[in-house]
């Protein structure tokens, strides 16, 4: 386990963070931003926000050997 700064891709819905996922790198994080909002379209975006967002995070190692986060260690900024 380790502590590290990293992007995450935050979800919202409703108001309430529903999820996040680590990225490398910023440019890894908006690419699956936009992927999320063309697949799902526009009319999905009342309901549910993704925001990128670089963020101080506890991570794990997995078994395969990606790092997955664990806990968010920096309050949410929306």
């Amino acid at each position: 386990m380790i502590t590290a700064m990293s992007f995450v891709l935050l979800l919202f819905s409703g108001g309430s963070l529903e999820g996040f996922k680590h990225h490398e790198n910023l440019s890894d994080c908006l690419a699956v931003k936009r992927k999320i909002k063309r697949y799902n379209g526009m009319a999905h975006d009342f309901e549910n926000r993704w925001v990128c967002q670089r963020m101080k995070v506890e991570m794990v190692q997995g078994p395969d050997g990606t790092w997955n986060i664990r806990r968010l260690l920096e309050g949410v900024k929306k």
